[in-house]
Formats: C-alpha cells, structure tokens, sequence
C-alpha cells in the first residue's frame, strides 16, 4: 500500500483545531484550540474523580478483581472454609479479547485485527482452564449439607442483611461483602449525583446528554468525515465516515454463521485491509485529534451557556 503526504483538507475547514488561524464555525458556536476536555474537568470538580482512558479503566477494573478475589477467600477462610481459591472468571488472562491487549497501538490492532468482527469470533484464550472455577472441584466432595453451606457463606450470608451503619458484614455473604468494600462508593460522587438530580439541573443534564448530537450534526464533523473519506478513496474504499466502515462488517458480521469458511475468510481480510486505510487516513487527516477538538469544543460551549447553572449545582455540592 502507498504512502501519502498527510493531507491538509482537513486544516482548510478546521483552521483553529491545526494552527492559529480563525475559528469557524461548530453549529452555531466557534472552534478554537483546546487543551483537555472541558466536560472531564466539570465532572472532577462535581463527582471528584478523573475520567479514565479505556486501557487505564480496563486495568483499575482488573485490579478490583483481583482484590475483590482475595477479599473473598479472607472471608472464607474466617467461615471455615480455608481452602477457598481466589478467583474470578478469566483471572488467569492478560487480555481476553484483541481490543483489550494494552501492547497494540490501532494500526497494530487494525493490521492483526481489523474491527474484530470476522476476524476474532472468539476470546484469545491462553488457558481454557481460566474460566473453570477450581473451587467446584472441592465442592464436588462435599456432602449436601457442606456444599448448602459453603453457598451460604459464598453468597447469601445468614438474611440479617446490612448492619445499623447501613453496611454488609462478612456474614451477610463473602462475595456482596467483598464487593461492597472494593467498590465502595465515593462520597464525593454521591454528593455531585444528589445535587445534579435536582430539576432546577435538568436542562444543563439534557444540554450535556445532546452533545454528541451537537457534535454528529455539526458542520465541523461534516467537513473532517469529508477529508477522511477523500482520504480512503485513494485506497478504492467508499465510505462516509470511519463510522461507516465499521458498520459495513457489523452488519455482516451478523450474517456470519451462513457462510462458508473461505467467504468468512475473504471478508476478514477485506476487513483489515479497510481497517488498516482507515487507520492511517485517520493519521493522515488528523481525523482523531480533530474530533476530539470538536467535541471539547461543543463541550465548553454548553459549560459557557449554562455557566449560572453551574455555579449554583457546585454551590449545593459545597453546601452538603
């Protein structure tokens, strides 16, 4: 495949988003350049917590797993039953699934995976024992009454249900118990929920739900699926959008089971090899970058029109 000069289409429309040029126009706001998301900073100022990257997510929620996991052997262990193993369904896996392996940058994954439709119709296992729970095969040599107790303990705990402070103890199940302290709820995030269920807040709540519609609607957008879609037609593909593309091999990945494996297998590799020129018209065109101004910029325009709104919701958040 060739290489391209990047394309500077996407400058000619979005000026404020490659360089210090004029705004133009996002519906009827402007665009200008901007540094990190407006719409994450609101949030860690109302909820107290950072938005997180799908990989950074991907590894916080693994580690509440596993301290979760650990958790609940503790807890078995202090209900008589010692030789609990920690575990969780896939816990022996670094990556379960191609779009969730850390190591692959999107041309990377494009090229071995392309929109992971016909090309992985399954996990990667690296151990087909990693979903098996290795403490069935203890319960298997209890009598009925152990095993209704093991499941008591594991699960259901002894119906007392949450104490005076309004929490679970070890006894009201070794698994809700473990769950409840490794996810427990951040004050800070209840606060912000509190004050942002109150009417007086529900238009700003509606203006904030309606930004990717702002954002799918606006000219800006129009003009960046343009360049890119410009872009892959130099490599023969027709496309609207990125969108587009991969909803092209969704669909047909839904009429999967009727075809025969080398029809499966030609669509696969029609699939990377479009994948792979939507990657790369995505760096050529700035396309990401350029969205995500879009986007930041939608953003700041609702936090600026509801700016009254605003202080006053942080105001009753101060206020609890």
């Amino acid at each position: 495949m060739r290489r391209r000069t990047p394309l500077v289409l996407i400058c000619a429309a979005l000026l404020a988003a490659c360089s210090s040029g004029p705004s133009v126009e996002l519906g009827e706001g402007s665009m200008e350049r901007l540094d990190s998301s407006p719409l994450s900073e609101f949030y860690t100022s109302v909820y107290g917590e950072v938005t997180l990257t799908q990989d950074e997510e991907a590894v916080q929620q693994r580690s509440r797993q596993l301290r979760e996991a650990d958790l609940t052997a503790e807890c078995m262990a202090a209900q008589g039953f010692s030789d609990y193993v920690p575990w969780f369904p896939g816990m022996g896996l670094t990556a379960t699934t191609p779009e969730e392996d850390p190591s692959l940058d999107p041309l990377e994954r494009a090229t071995q995976w392309g929109y992971g439709v016909f090309t992985s119709t399954a996990p990667i296992v690296e151990n087909p024992d990693a979903y098996i729970d290795p403490n069935q095969a203890v319960m298997q040599q209890m009598s009925d009454a152990e095993r209704s107790a093991f499941w008591r303990a594991l699960v259901e705990g002894d119906g007392s249900g949450p104490g005076a402070n309004g929490r679970l103890d070890q006894a009201d199940g070794c698994v809700p118990w473990a769950s409840e302290e490794v996810n427990e709820i951040d004050p800070r995030w209840e606060r912000g929920a509190s004050a942002f269920s109150d009417p007086r807040f529900a238009e700003l709540d509606r203006a904030i739900q309606d930004i990717s519609t702002t954002v799918a609607e606006s000219t800006a957008l129009a003009d960046a699926n343009r360049a890119w879609s410009d872009c892959m037609g130099q490599d023969g593909y027709d496309y609207a959008s990125p969108e587009a593309a991969e909803a092209h091999f969704t669909i047909l990945g839904g009429e999967i089971e009727s075809r025969t494996s080398d029809e499966a297998k030609a669509v696969a590799a029609d699939e990377i090899a479009t994948a792979v020129s939507d990657q790369q018209c995505r760096s050529d065109t700035n396309y990401d970058e350029t969205v995500q101004q879009i986007t930041w910029n939608a953003e700041q325009q609702i936090l600026d029109l509801y700016a009254d709104d605003i202080t006053a919701l942080l105001g009753a958040i101060q206020a609890n």
